[in-house]
């Protein structure tokens, strides 16, 4: 059975990459049909091939150009292989019926709906005149907007209001909350 809790794909990595070889083939494309068109390389292309066929491997620049791409190599591939964060947070299971007997039920909770439970138990509390929320399955961050000058007893009470919602949600793991506030005039 497959987990409701997933991973995100790895597409950004994978984009960069598709990116950067689509570039490389393009121009050597280009440059391919540069040289059978007029029977010779660009010249710009050529006084680079040249300066670097006459640099030695041994090179300080040999060197630097090798542990640069070494080090892009082994960033990408991290990328491409180290599972991404998790997307949802999990509930805790309900009990189900005595004559239930198929498999385990399992239930999440995505991080925009996370981030939406936030939104809505802060935008409830009184002085608050705007809400922006993100969440992940361990921290949910809240912004709030006020017309109040004084905000700190704002903040903890939009932290206890959205620390109760997310409570009475069940969550398995309970998530770090943090409130901030801005303070903006009414006009």
């Amino acid at each position: 059975m497959k987990s409701l809790r997933r991973r995100p794909s790895r597409a950004i990595p994978s984009v960069v990459v598709l990116v950067l070889v689509l570039i490389v083939g393009v121009g050597l494309l280009w440059a391919g049909i540069q040289k059978l068109s007029t029977g010779q390389w660009w010249p710009q292309l050529s006084s680079a091939a040249d300066s670097a066929s006459s640099a030695s491997w041994n090179s300080p620049w040999g060197w630097g150009a090798a542990a640069v791409a070494v080090v892009l190599g082994l960033i990408l591939l991290l990328c491409a292989v180290l599972p991404g964060g998790f997307n949802a947070a999990r509930l805790n299971r309900q009990p189900v019926d005595a004559d239930y007997s198929g498999a385990p039920i399992e239930a999440v909770i995505g991080n925009r709906g996370l981030a939406t439970l936030a939104s809505s138990a802060a935008a409830q509390i009184d002085g608050v005149s705007g809400v922006k929320s993100s969440a992940t399955a361990k921290t949910v961050i809240v912004r709030v907007t006020t017309p109040l000058h004084e905000s700190s007893e704002l903040v903890g009470e939009v932290k206890a209001a959205v620390e109760e919602r997310l409570a009475s949600a069940d969550l398995t793991r309970f998530p770090k909350v943090r409130v901030s506030a801005q303070s903006k005039d009414v006009s």
